[in-house]
């Protein structure tokens, strides 16, 4: 078994790696000259210049582009003769009713090879779902005696019945069998736990194992498939393999939404005696179950490495299934590193001497290229036209400075703890700033956002670091100004060091900069509403405090006010871009440059009042430009639908600049990716904000705030999320739900996560700057 870890954990190593390969951003800012403006926090390090160290090799093409759907079991269903859940294992709280946790009532324990759950409190419900109607279900319950005795159970309303302890020891209860049929979907199994003990325990019982049971399953014999019995080094013909090995009839399916041009790649034997028959299956919500590969193998055959081509399956969600029809008589049905693999080509790394990252806030798609009519924006309609949009790119917050936070650690929030806006970057969390540092290059931070000040931890690790607060008669131009100033500087002193610039820019957030002069020339004519140009944060916070939905809401007169008061603040830092565009061009950098502009959170759609920190975890939030105009303007004008987020665009600078990789790593490299290098099933992407979630996963979306039900949606046939498909669609809706509880778990234990988050200290002036921010 510690040889199956380990050859496991190097597998997954080897993946992760490969992924975190994968990396590129760019995102600009300039300033057309660099005038003197007040500088409110400057910290500047002076380092000696090294030659840079050369970018790593690339990693080789299979694992680059391998997913392993069945590394991690706790996103899986297993199947024994009858739906399985092994209580000894931490994904039993995953059935716990939507909930994220922590929990008290119920713990599990592991020692040795035995693991089981402590009950602590004397009713507990599991969720458990079926795929088809179900007649004659057998409930089985492995369990021990604590202070109590007695076990009833109960499915949905109907009452299954109870069982009695008897003696010390585990023993299995086996219940009537369910007369009722159950329907396809969501069921809820009811325990309660009663009677007396004959010793005060420390606890009402423990169990190993529920068995949702085919009643011809017979209880006597039942091998309980146990996680830690499922994986097992498995020899066959002199040659080792780490293995899944299923006893008939038994099958484990794990949920992947696949991309096109991939393959299912995996070696199947019998472990034991004589032959058993293997079977590869998918499962979806629409249409019947779709047999991919039957084969009959024998002990003595050895490995039967086989290929299965999932190109019919591409852009759905499905359950993949390896399922032991039959097994001989002693033996076991085994499947060895089972991989999916795009059969894309593989794409070189690209390479920069700039990284340049702009992060825009408050942006409306709308206002921003490709316009439909003509805009003002004309450096941004350049920059666009030289990059790479993905217009699925999606944040992981609705936390300004959390986005902020996630561009620049390559870390999720449930990692770096940037949780709320009253918290800040813990300095155990790994910047880009510092890896750059490490790697003897020069790195440059400029914000005119106050979530990104000094007191909320992102002054660490840069050479420069400079914030400008709205509070004073700064204009939104100045992060990009200076920023122009400092690489101009740079540019002239050296030509060999990698360097990292990032901006952060007002974009079309309040304060708005502009004069009563140009705000009176702003449509429509003769407003009256209550808008004002430097008073816009306030006032749109006091909109969105209204207790009525319908005291929230912008009239449409204000709407066009508020856009054009957004626009006309974009143009003047357009101009600046172009200044900064200049600047690469003139100093012949433009072509050796990655640039990627894009936004941090996303204000919101009409009608009601739109920005704010923290708001609520809506797509018109999450879902923000991104445009990466690559080193060379490769592949310029492209469009690029994959889901990506902002770990992919730490990993693409990170990558560019030749930076090594972060251990455990896995953001995507999106210069590979906008070069046609394909990924072979869709990676579902999580955003938090304390107990609220909303995970993306190809077509489908999953929103909810722990422990309540959540709501399901098909984006591609509801957009609106107008029709809850939760109980419509129990495949995706179970998929989405393993997978959000498991990387809940995944992401807070990551390499590098802070322990818990700290308490920013805000001083008067930061105070002031988000007051007149809107916050």
């Amino acid at each position: 078994m510690r040889r199956v870890g380990r050859a496991l954990a190097s597998a997954r190593q080897r993946a992760r790696q490969a992924l975190a390969g994968l990396a590129g951003l760019l995102v600009a800012g300039a300033a057309p000259g660099c005038r003197s403006t007040p500088r409110e926090s400057v910290r500047t390090e002076s380092a000696p210049v090294q030659p840079p160290q050369a970018a790593p090799a690339p990693l080789p093409a299979a694992s680059a582009r391998a997913a392993l759907p069945f590394e991690t079991l706790a996103r899986c269903r297993i199947d024994h003769g009858g739906l399985f859940l092994d209580l000894g294992s931490e994904a039993q709280q995953l059935h716990r009713s939507f909930s994220l946790g922590p929990f008290s009532d119920v713990e599990s324990e592991a020692w040795a090879d035995q693991s089981h759950a402590r009950f602590n409190a004397a009713a507990v419900s599991y969720d458990f779902w079926l795929r088809e109607p179900l007649q004659g279900l057998s409930l089985r319950v492995r369990a021990s005696s604590g202070s109590a005795t007695q076990l009833s159970a109960s499915i949905d309303q109907t009452r299954v019945g109870l069982q009695r302890l008897r003696g010390a020891g585990f023993q299995t209860l086996v219940f009537p069998t369910l007369d009722s049929p159950l329907a396809p979907g969501r069921h809820q199994l009811h325990l309660r736990w009663s009677g007396r003990g004959a010793s005060e325990a420390g606890y009402v019982a423990r169990a190993e194992w529920i068995h949702w049971a085919d009643p011809a399953q017979p209880a006597a014999r039942y091998r309980a498939p146990h996680e830690r019995s499922l994986r097992s080094d498995v020899t066959l013909a002199g040659s080792p393999r780490p293995a899944l090995l299923l006893d008939a009839p038994g099958k484990v399916s794990c949920p992947v939404s696949i991309q096109p041009g991939s393959e299912l790649r995996l070696g199947l034997g019998q472990w034991g005696e004589g032959e058993g028959v293997a079977r590869i299956a998918a499962r979806t919500d629409r249409g019947p179950r779709r047999i991919l590969l039957e084969r009959r193998i024998s002990a003595t055959a050895g490995w039967a490495d086989v290929k299965v081509s999932l190109e019919p399956l591409a852009g759905q969600l499905v359950d993949l299934e390896l399922e032991a029809v039959s097994d001989g008589t002693t033996g076991r049905v085994v499947f060895s590193e089972p991989s999916i693999v795009s059969t894309s080509a593989q794409v070189p790394a690209s390479t920069a001497r700039l990284a340049v990252l702009v992060i825009a806030s408050g942006l409306h798609h709308e206002l921003l290229p490709p316009f439909t009519t003509a805009r003002p924006l004309r450096h941004a309609a350049r920059l666009a036209a030289a990059s790479v949009r993905f217009p699925a790119y999606r944040v992981p917050t609705t936390l300004a400075g959390g986005v902020v936070a996630t561009l620049l650690s390559g870390l999720p929030p449930l990692a770096h703890q940037l949780l709320s806006a009253s918290s800040r970057l813990p300095a155990s969390v790994p910047l880009l700033s510092e890896r750059v540092h490490e790697q003897s290059g020069e790195s440059a931070f400029f914000s005119g956002v106050p979530q990104t000040r000094a007191a909320f931890g992102f002054e660490r690790g840069w050479n420069r670091y400079e914030a400008f607060s709205p509070v004073h008669d700064v204009a939104a131009t100045a992060p990009l100004e200076r920023a122009r100033g400092w690489l101009e500087q740079q540019l002239e002193r050296d030509d060999d060091v990698r360097r990292l610039l990032v901006v952060h820019l007002r974009g079309g957030h309040p304060p708005w900069d502009l004069t009563r002069e140009e705000v009176a020339q702003l449509e429509p004519q003769d407003y009256a509403g209550p808008l004002e140009a430097r008073r816009g944060g306030i006032i749109l916070k006091h909109q969105r405090a209204q207790p009525r939905p319908a005291q929230r809401r912008l009239s449409s007169t204000d709407w066009t006010r508020l856009q054009a008061l957004e626009l006309a603040a974009l143009a003047k830092q357009d101009e600046a871009l172009g200044s900064l565009l200049e600047l690469l061009e003139r100093g012949k950098l433009w072509e050796q440059t990655l640039f990627i502009f894009t936004g941090d959170v996303g204000p919101g759609d009409a009608p009601e009042a739109p920005f704010g920190d923290g708001q609520p975890l809506a797509e018109d939030r999450l879902v923000v430009p991104l445009w990466i105009k690559l080193p060379g303007a490769k592949q310029a004008g492209a469009v690029i639908p994959a889901p990506v987020s902002s770990i992919d665009v730490t990993a693409t600078i990170a990558a560019a600049l030749g930076l090594q990789a972060r251990e455990g790593s896995e953001g995507l490299d999106l210069a590979r990716l906008a070069l046609g290098q394909g990924q072979p099933v869709a990676r579902p992407l999580l955003s938090q904000l304390g107990s609220e979630y909303a995970l993306r996963w190809g077509r489908w979306l999953l929103r909810g705030n722990s422990p309540h039900t959540p709501s399901l949606c098909d984006l591609s046939a509801d957009p609106a999320c107008a029709h809850d498909a939760l109980e419509r669609s129990p495949l995706a809706a179970e998929a989405l739900w393993r997978v959000t509880f498991d990387e809940q778990r995944r992401q807070a234990a990551l390499e590098g996560a802070a322990k818990r988050p700290e308490l920013a200290p805000v001083d008067r002036e930061t105070s002031a700057a988000l007051q007149v921010w809107g916050e």
